[in-house]
């Protein structure tokens, strides 16, 4: 009998230790963090000047190697060295097998970001930069833009002088021109590489170019292929005008875009669930559900449906011969892959993602499909490519960005991450992606991301972005899909900041031009929030992205208790609409009730004329405290927490430089508690916890 105890007793410590390690192994919410968070939206007020974009590292105390030599250098050895089994004699010469000798860079290119110092101002006529943006563009800066002067001066010509002044700033003035030609005439007619012209960003001030070495033209060793690019590197950064050069990002590949799709007709019974989908005498569906939970079937009963706004989608190709795209309104279109003005092609996996999204917002055939916002307009772009062995570079999806807001959009959709090339500590709203969303959002617009499907990993550029919502997925029980990308950034800004379904969404099927398929991923969720923020903008058409983006956390499901897998939760559409954020005057006009005088120093978001969220201890509240500390989530993604910067992950290789600045106490540090822990957490104590009793009794 004692034998039996004791044999008891060890199989309960087994587990024991077993539940403690499998919990040390998951993601757990900062105790502070599980209700805090910091800049959720950054500091910008939209009544003054426009904010000077930095286009170097935010991190200024920490050496940037994606910026060197080296590291692009690198970056192009391992893309064409990495995947070889190779045997290298004492030369440095490849060969395979039989003997032979391999030239694995044969064909070889790598793409590079260019910065320019300065642009040719002085020789420019301010007026000319309105030529390139349409009206609707004009008004969409007039309206809700950064740099609106509210006090003109009472002289008529001198409000218009000034209101023309407030609708562009030096990012709008184009980039030198000659500073390219002089690139590729130069450099591109060496006898080492070959380099053409790309894209270029006015935005960023650079110029992406790609850049071939001439395999043919080196010594008579492959090997010295990495040495030639880094020649052809050094007499670029020689140039005077150039400040400095980086990678062009790849996407990341589309494997993970979608969790699952089921055709509609096999997974009717998992989505049927007996409600009555007719509202207003609307027949929504089986699209009625990802509607309704975020209360946008009643925003479409009170007349919100989008009219009058201008969207923006990004992604993959459209099929717009499906008869749930056949009504929409499409404004314009460009493919940005293949430089034509036509996004729908041959290829039907490569109009799969982007037909889908589309559907989910602009759709309008009662009794099939309904979209999130089927009175709007609609403004499409290609940029991205489905085949696998294609790379796909952020500077199309950035050039796209800048193309839309010229057309007017007044809201873009983007459903893509590009987590697979930027390190966990390197996620800090820093990408050149992510500036040019930031660009984009003082202009105007406001930019809707999805989080991406990396979960524990977590949320990679453009969801870092600081101006833009993200978004991440939870299903129709409200419950946080496994697969929703967690924040929050390697800086400590919670993210995402709001959810909508994403689990088994409805759209349209690439497979014919009347099927339908349910799919998951923040891919589908990121496009409903995107659908309900042109109902918001068609409510209050004068409301700037910092206000919009305050009314849809401030009337969000868990406002008063955000977390890094859901934010402040399931968005209510009706009840933003409703809502009154900082800035905005009542729909009574009683000034004195007016938010506009939250404190300029408020570096958290202000919410009725409060700042909440900040890090500053003057602003603590009861909502949140303090600004998410560096912790798990950084060592869980091979980062280290700064020394001298609580909140920040940085790479556990840099020298980190003190700058006067005092370390970081141990205890300011994220902790695990198990009480916040997260819901894959809970699964596992509740699945050990039956296994222990049931080997107990």
């Amino acid at each position: 009998m004692n034998n039996f105890f004791h044999f008891k007793k060890t199989k309960l410590l087994f587990l024991i230790v077993l539940i403690l390690f499998l919990n040390n192994n998951v993601v757990y919410s900062n105790p502070e963090s599980a209700n805090t968070l910091n800049n959720v939206v950054n500091n910008i007020d939209y009544n003054q000047e426009a904010p000077q974009i930095n286009n170097n590292n935010n991190n200024n105390n920490i050496d940037n190697k994606r910026n060197s030599i080296e590291y692009i250098i690198n970056h192009y050895k391992n893309k064409y060295e990495g995947l070889l089994n190779k045997v290298l004699d004492k030369n440095g010469v490849v060969f395979d097998n039989n003997g032979n000798n391999l030239n694995f860079y044969k064909n070889n290119h790598i793409n590079l970001w260019v910065y320019f110092k300065n642009k040719d101002i002085e020789n420019k006529n301010p007026s000319d930069l309105l030529n390139y943006i349409n009206d609707k563009s004009k008004q969409r800066r007039s309206l809700r833009g950064y740099n609106l002067n509210n006090n003109l001066n009472s002289n008529k010509q001198d409000q218009n002088q000034q209101k023309e002044k407030s609708l562009y700033n030096e990012l709008d003035y184009p980039i030198n021109e000659n500073y390219v030609n002089n690139i590729l005439n130069s450099i591109g007619n060496s006898t080492l590489a070959t380099i053409k012209h790309r894209f270029s960003s006015n935005w960023l001030n650079a110029a992406s170019f790609n850049i071939r070495i001439n395999e043919e033209k080196v010594l008579e060793h492959a090997s010295d292929c990495p040495q030639k690019l880094k020649e052809t590197l050094t007499n670029i950064l020689k140039l005077d005008y150039v400040d400095r050069i980086e990678i062009v990002n790849n996407f990341n590949q589309p494997n993970k875009r979608v969790i699952d799709s089921i055709q509609a007709e096999d997974a009717s019974e998992l989505i049927d669930y007996g409600e009555n989908t007719i509202v207003n005498g609307v027949d929504y569906g089986k699209s009625f559900y990802q509607l309704n939970q975020i209360k946008i079937v009643d925003a479409h009963k009170l007349g919100y449906k989008g009219k009058g706004v201008t969207i923006m989608i990004a992604d993959t190709g459209f099929m717009k011969s499906h008869e749930a795209l056949k009504n929409i309104k499409i404004k314009k279109e460009r493919d940005f892959i293949e430089n034509d003005d036509n996004t729908e092609g041959s290829d039907l996996a490569q109009e799969s993602h982007g037909t889908f999204v589309l559907s989910q917002i602009g759709s309008n055939i009662p009794g099939k499909i309904m979209g999130a916002a089927p009175e709007a307009e609609f403004l499409l772009a290609k940029t991205e490519i489905v085949a696998t062995e294609t790379s796909v570079e952020e500077d199309y999806l950035i050039k796209a960005i800048e193309w839309g807001e010229s057309e007017g959009a007044d809201v873009v959709s983007i459903s893509l991450s590009y987590s697979s090339y930027y390190e966990y500590w390197e996620r800090d709203g820093s990408s050149p992606l992510s500036k040019a969303i930031d660009i984009a959002s003082t202009k105007g617009i406001v930019v809707v991301i999805a989080s991406g499907n990396d979960g524990e990993k977590g949320i990679g550029p453009p969801g870092d972005s600081n101006l833009a919502v993200t978004v991440g997925a939870v299903d129709n029980f409200g419950d946080v899909a496994i697969f929703s990308s967690a924040g929050p950034t390697s800086d400590g800004r919670l993210k995402p900041e709001v959810v909508a379904r994403g689990v088994l969404c409805y759209g349209a099927s690439d497979q014919s031009v009347d099927t339908y398929k349910y799919q998951s991923g923040t891919s589908h969720s990121a496009p409903l929030v995107a659908g309900s923020v042109a109902l918001l903008l068609e409510a209050h058409p004068t409301w700037n992205p910092k206000q919009i983006k305050e009314a849809l956390i401030k009337t969000s499901s868990q406002f008063k208790a955000p977390d890094n897998y859901k934010g402040f939760g399931i968005i209510n559409i009706v009840d933003a609409i409703n809502s009154n954020p900082s800035g905005s005057s009542l729909k009574n006009n009683d000034k004195s009730k007016d938010s506009q005088s939250c404190d300029e120093n408020c570096d958290g978001i202000c919410i009725s004329n409060q700042c909440l969220c900040s890090h500053k201890s003057q602003f603590s509240s009861n909502i949140c405290s303090k600004k998410i500390r560096c912790g798990y989530m950084c060592r869980y993604n091979n980062g280290k927490c700064s020394e001298y910067d609580c909140f920040r992950c940085v790479d556990p290789n840099e020298s980190e430089k003190s700058n006067g600045r005092t370390k970081c106490d141990n205890n300011d540090q994220e902790t695990q508690v198990l009480g916040n822990s997260s819901p894959i957490l809970k699964f596992n104590s509740l699945i050990l916890i039956l296994i222990l009793i049931k080997l107990l009794l």
